[in-house]
């Protein structure tokens, strides 16, 4: 039997706060085991594939560690994602607050400077 289904390619970028379950949300899409040992992730590349709407989707996720640095914002992985996800961990207000303070602004001033959305 033929394949039917579409194959398209997704690129997201995971960011936020350092310990704000970043890797944690990936994982758990990835079907991968949730472990309580914590480990701080520099940056790294995850691969992945999903079906929805009748089109597969191969994906690659960004997951940037949580330094809130402004340099990310010129990371050509940000840049070219079709998604960005940015996460706070809901048992630490000061990363929800960050969200605001820091990411959003820095994704809008992304969004400015590349005529996105």
């Amino acid at each position: 039997m033929m394949n039917t289904l579409k194959k398209r390619k997704l690129s997201v970028t995971v960011v936020g706060d350092g310990m704000a379950g970043k890797t944690s949300l990936i994982n758990a899409f990835l079907g991968k085991k949730f472990t309580e040992k914590y480990t701080a992730t520099t940056s790294d590349i995850h691969h992945g594939s999903t079906i929805r709407y009748g089109e597969r989707f191969n994906v690659k996720i960004f997951d940037f560690a949580g330094e809130r640095e402004p340099e990310f914002i010129n990371s050509s992985a940000l840049q070219e994602s079709d998604v960005i996800i940015v996460c706070y961990s809901t048992d630490d207000r000061e990363s929800y607050e960050s969200i605001r303070s820091f990411w959003a602004p820095q994704l809008q001033k992304m969004k400015r400077k590349l005529n996105l959305w």
